[in-house]
């Protein structure tokens, strides 16, 4: 999809860095948690190990993602920091990191009644939850699957965090934000004004190429 294929290509361009971009398998045919997770464990595992071929200072290597992405990018960071093996920071796009969505803000809930033709997610959180799980979601929420379940975060990589205006799942994203800053952990929040989930897929869109300005400005800091 374009927000990782364009997003890696434009965060290249702006960094001069290395992008590893992750084919994980889907939750489709049988295939549940922890097979997603596994496979990105696996890369990133596999880029520390391979980062002097690939031009890339151990030090200073980040983990990303959007939307379904963002959760797994997420649940890597936390694993990472579990065995020792920390990113460096952490970087999400409007990401998904609970399996039932929080209630909304007043201010969110708000937005969403302004848009009411916005794709929304509250309705099939559960069935996407249980999908991705394999199993009902009291049994089976783990922290790796869905970060949010983390008794304590403390450790957790510098994170930096861009959700959309227009998006139930922006609850997701907040809380998430709320649970890091209690636990001591360095987190920046931007709300990307009057765009909804999935923005990054609009190539070309000016309103994509700023926040792929604010990641390369993090990356490069």
């Amino acid at each position: 999809m374009p927000e990782a294929d364009q997003t890696a290509r434009g965060l290249v361009t702006r960094t001069r860095g290395v992008v590893v971009s992750v084919d994980y398998r889907l939750c489709v045919d049988g295939v549940h948690h922890p097979v997603p997770h596994d496979d990105c464990w696996a890369a990133y595992e596999w880029t520390c190990d391979n980062a002097a071929g690939l031009g890339i200072d151990p030090a200073r290597l980040a983990v990303g993602g959007a939307s379904a992405g963002g959760g797994l990018a997420a649940g890597v960071a936390l694993h990472g920091r579990d065995v020792g093996q920390s990113p460096w920071q952490v970087l999400l796009a409007y990401p998904g990191l609970h399996p039932l969505l929080p209630d909304p803000s007043a201010e969110l809930a708000g937005c969403l009644a302004k848009m009411p033709a916005v794709l929304l997610f509250r309705d099939a959180c559960e069935a996407l939850s249980e999908n991705y799980l394999g199993g009902p979601i009291e049994t089976h929420t783990v922290p790796y699957a869905f970060p949010c379940a983390a008794e304590d975060l403390t450790g957790y990589p510098s994170t930096y965090m861009e959700n959309c205006e227009f998006d139930d799942i922006r609850a997701s994203g907040e809380q998430f934000a709320r649970q890091l800053a209690a636990d001591g952990v360095n987190v920046t929040v931007v709300t990307a004004a009057g765009v909804p989930h999935g923005y990054l897929n609009v190539v070309g869109s000016p309103l994509a190429a700023a926040t792929l300005d604010l990641f390369a400005a993090r990356l490069a800091a």
